[in-house]
């Protein structure tokens, strides 16, 4: 029974699969369709980049957009100033399509919009949105806080609080 299962879902998965290896052999705009000779290829990207969780996939994509940004080609200057070109290859599949760089990485447009502009500014990371409160510590205030409790509780019984000082050297 537990084979039957495992098969099942490993025929679902596949077919999940193919149908996501569809979507950039579809959005291929070459005239060649370039994208059909590689699908063995794109297949394995899809597969690396499913195993991946949201934050690794993330992570993924900025420093790439990144590499991309300074191999792509030159930047063109318009009357508001200078453009910013960004290519967009795959590993192994190479240079592509924007669209089927889209497919691949499962995002949209304003989703790489957003990550070029970071780029632009100089941000080479996706942003953290973890809790950041507590990345630095305040030991007076903790100090006094501790005071006032023992305080209002009963009898204050001192407490060494060592600090580290750094020596320029």
């Amino acid at each position: 029974m537990d084979q039957s299962n495992e098969a099942s879902s490993a025929s679902v998965l596949s077919l999940a699969v193919d149908s996501r290896v569809q979507e950039p052999t579809a959005a291929d705009t070459c005239k060649q369709k370039c994208l059909t000779e590689k699908e063995v290829m794109i297949e394995q990207l899809i597969r690396a980049i499913d195993a991946m969780t949201a934050k690794e996939r993330k992570v993924s994509v900025a420093p790439a957009l990144t590499v991309l940004e300074k191999a792509g080609a030159p930047g063109r200057s318009r009357s508001t100033g200078h453009r910013q070109r960004f290519g967009y290859f795959l590993p192994f599949v190479g240079l592509v399509y924007r669209e089927a760089f889209y497919a691949c990485y499962g995002v949209s447009a304003p989703t790489i919009v957003r990550y070029n502009l970071q780029i632009v500014d100089g941000f080479i990371g996706v942003k953290r949105h973890d809790n950041q409160n507590a990345l630095t510590l305040d030991a007076d205030w903790i100090v006094q806080w501790l005071n006032n409790v023992a305080s209002s509780i009963g009898e204050v019984v001192p407490a060494r609080v060592r600090r580290q000082k750094l020596m320029e050297s």
